[in-house]
């Protein structure tokens, strides 16, 4: 390995998520003495852009903001349109790009390889409007639950060398939808997000402003505010838990597009001194340090980040059963997989109230699994870099 590879890694911005979240772990996992990257972003002012290495070279995508002009109003009528009459089934990043697409210019450099690290604008933007000797497209949902469209997808992803999938479960479903439209799907490859345990671990013990009382069961979740997180079946199975008599106190790390409608149901439900929702945390661990237990109520997940981080802080998981779940948490060993209501979720955290003994032995199991993850999701990212003729 001589000169050292031009690569591209886009997405649409580092806000909090999962996708934003395992790529500027990704970012700090390199070796830069081999790599020259550089960061294509649509926006900046993301709450992990400050977690960027300075080796990664940060650009901004041009997108035509032009508010005036006969080519602009036809853009905006026809993405109005697209949202409002259109095919429901397909994804918003579907009815924007086909809307937009002509107003956004190609990017002018070229790369040894171009990377869209998350599904929808970046998947396209990559496909469309970059020059580069190998692409990868990276697929951080459930393709077919996220709501996208694959007879409008095929053609882009049939544009890239790989697609890169976070779990088998992922890449299963991802070839499903595109073998319904196409002869043949896409190749895939498994890169399972990685997890930093020692940096957790360390940022884990920062102090935080939030006092956790000790008298009550202090419950954690770190997700977006956002639908497919299933928050409502959180305050459900609070309120639940609250009506048997278990004092406890609810805490949510993160933000988005639910806030107004989580705010309204828990007044309705009388939650305000049970329910936070703190909002976003730059770092999240403490408040994940100081759970009793931890629970993850998503409705579907493309791997579970926050879950590996949470069993790599040894903490008592609940969790509902979406299909990657069962490869980061042992049933009853170092937590428990419910089924995806409130009555589950909240008989499985009683039982850890109640069973103090259990919830400490849960407490004890080392996540050993997510240090092989990481050298394995490592060594497969190189051998895409390098096009090495195994894969």
């Amino acid at each position: 390995m001589n000169a050292r590879k031009r690569i591209a890694f886009v997405i649409e911005s580092l806000d909090c998520g999962g996708a934003e979240k395992s790529l500027v772990t990704l970012l700090q996992n390199l070796d830069y003495n081999q790599l020259e990257v550089d960061l294509l972003l649509l926006k900046a002012g993301g709450a992990f852009d400050k977690m960027v290495p300075a080796e990664v070279s940060v650009k901004y995508i041009t997108v035509d903001t032009s508010t005036k002009g006969a080519s602009f109003l036809w853009r905006r009528m026809r993405y109005f349109l697209s949202r409002k009459y259109g095919a429901r089934q397909r994804h918003l990043a579907q009815k924007f790009w086909q809307a937009f697409k002509n107003g956004i210019p190609s990017w002018q450099e070229s790369y040894d390889v171009a990377i869209s690290y998350s599904q929808g604008f970046s998947t396209y933007y990559v496909a469309d409007k970059m020059s580069a000797r190998r692409k990868y497209a990276w697929l951080n949902t459930d393709y077919v639950k996220a709501g996208y469209d694959p007879q409008v997808d095929w053609p882009y992803y049939n544009v890239y060398n790989k697609v890169v999938v976070v779990s088998e479960e992922g890449g299963a479903v991802f070839t499903e939808a595109m073998q319904r439209v196409a002869a043949t799907a896409p190749e895939t490859i498994i890169v399972k997000d990685i997890s930093d345990r020692n940096v957790i671990r360390m940022q884990s013990s920062e102090t935080i402003e939030e006092v956790f009382d000790k008298s009550l069961t202090n419950i954690v979740t770190v997700c977006r505010l956002e639908p497919p997180k299933g928050l409502h079946l959180a305050i459900e199975a609070c309120k639940q838990l609250l009506n048997k008599g278990h004092k406890v106190h609810w805490y949510i790390i993160g933000e988005g597009s639910e806030r107004a409608r989580l705010e309204q149901l828990i007044r309705e439900n009388g939650l305000q001194d049970h329910f936070s929702l703190l909002g976003f945390r730059e770092n999240p661990y403490p408040y994940m340090a100081r759970a009793d237990v931890y629970v993850q109520t998503s409705l579907y997940e493309g791997w579970g980040l926050t879950l590996i981080e949470a069993t790599l802080l040894q903490k008592p998981v609940v969790t509902t059963n979406f299909p990657t779940a069962y490869q980061i948490v042992q049933d009853a060993i170092n937590g428990y997989i419910t089924e995806m209501n409130a009555k589950d979720i909240a008989s499985k955290i009683e039982y850890l109230i109640e069973h103090p003994a259990t919830a400490a032995v849960m407490s004890s199991v080392k996540n050993e699994l997510s240090e092989i993850n990481k050298k394995k999701s490592l060594d497969t990212v190189y051998q895409l870099l390098y096009d090495n003729t195994r894969l």
